[in-house]
């Protein structure tokens, strides 16, 4: 069954000082969420809308009731055993040769930026917050723990 609310339009939202065009909008008997034109079904509780959609949503809706909801089949999690691994390769993460070689990478620009403040003293503030700030991030990003499927 489908609810239309009639509302008042003065206390709707406003658009240019106008209120917006929702005087008779379409709702969902379950949960009272706003329903698309011809929705099938509510798109918020999943519970079927008689006569919206014709005849498969009526007959539909009359063979379950309106309080239970539609549950898909494919939607319910399911359980994997992981490990925690800084070493191995995952997935989200490099393997050891990869998290080195990231790792030199980002301290190479500090090595350069110290020798660089023997010949300009201005370097070694770069180095000072690139040390301080940037070397810290990514050491916890690059040697994140990743997880690793067991079995």
């Amino acid at each position: 069954m489908v609810h239309t609310v009639a509302v008042d339009p003065g206390s709707g939202p406003k658009v240019g000082g106008w209120a917006a065009d929702n005087w008779f909008v379409d709702r969902c008997a379950h949960c009272g969420a706003v329903l698309a034109a011809g929705a099938g079904w509510c798109g918020q509780c999943f519970v079927p809308i008689g006569g919206a959609a014709g005849a498969p949503a009526a007959s539909a809706a009359a063979a379950a009731p309106a309080t239970t909801p539609f549950a898909p089949t494919g939607a319910q999690p399911r359980e994997l055993l992981t490990r925690s691994t800084r070493w191995a390769k995952t997935p989200t993460t490099f393997g050891p040769a990869g998290r080195v070689l990231c790792t030199v990478g980002v301290l190479v620009p500090l090595l350069v930026m110290i020798v660089g403040g023997f010949v300009d003293m201005f370097a070694w503030g770069g180095a000072a917050v690139y040390g301080a700030v940037i070397v810290p991030w990514a050491m916890r990003d690059i040697w994140k723990a990743g997880q690793v499927r067991v079995g």
